[in-house]
């Protein structure tokens, strides 16, 4: 199922920026793993936080906006 698209980094602390396709988008909070890519690479959601347009997540060994952009 597919819950979002993922955008650009966001800051210099590894959030990205996610565009949310789903009705439900509390679901994607702290602990949760969601599966990111073609080949479905698990992801650990350390924090979400909403902005006007989208979500911001950060996940667990993600720490600088180069790592974000290698997602």
């Amino acid at each position: 199922m597919t819950v979002g698209q993922l955008g650009k980094p966001h800051g210099v602390r590894g959030e990205i920026t996610l565009n949310v396709f789903t009705d439900f988008p509390d679901r994607l909070e702290p602990d949760v793993v969601v599966y990111v890519g073609n080949h479905q690479k698990p992801l650990r959601i350390l924090r979400a936080r909403p902005t006007a347009s989208k979500m911001l997540l950060t996940f667990e060994g993600i720490e600088t906006r180069e790592q974000a952009g290698e997602i």
